[in-house]
C-alpha cells in the first residue's frame, strides 16, 4: 500500500476513472489532474490535490502530499476523502463515454 497516489490522465481522454476512486475510499492522498469524474468529487486541498493539466504544479502538489503524510492533518484528510467517496454521477460518465467514442 501507499499513502499517496499519483493519477495524471489527460482530461479529455478519461470518462470516469476508477483508480482514483479506490484511493479516496481507502483514505489515501490523491494527487490528480481534473480528468473524468474528478471535478465532481475532489475539492482541491480538502480531499485531493489537483494538478494542472499541463503538470506545471506537479512537483508542488507532490511536496504538499508528502507534507500531509508527515503532519497531524492526515487523519482529518482521511475522513474527508472517505466521506466524499460515495458519488460519481453515472449520467455524466455515460455522456463522456459517448463523446469519446462517437
Amino acid at each position: 500500500g501507499t499513502d499517496i497516489t499519483l493519477n495524471i490522465p489527460v482530461s479529455t481522454k478519461e470518462a470516469s476513472g476508477t483508480s482514483w476512486e479506490k484511493v479516496i475510499i481507502n483514505g489515501n492522498i490523491l494527487v490528480t489532474t481534473p480528468a473524468g469524474s474528478v471535478p465532481e468529487v475532489i475539492v482541491d486541498n480538502k480531499n485531493g490535490l489537483v494538478v494542472n493539466d499541463d503538470l506545471s504544479n506537479l512537483q508542488k502538489r507532490l511536496v504538499d502530499a508528502i507534507e500531509l503524510v508527515k503532519s497531524n492533518k492526515h487523519a482529518e484528510w482521511m475522513r474527508n476523502t472517505i466521506s466524499s467517496s460515495y458519488f460519481v454521477t453515472t449520467h455524466r460518465m455515460f455522456d463522456d463515454v459517448l463523446k469519446l467514442y462517437s
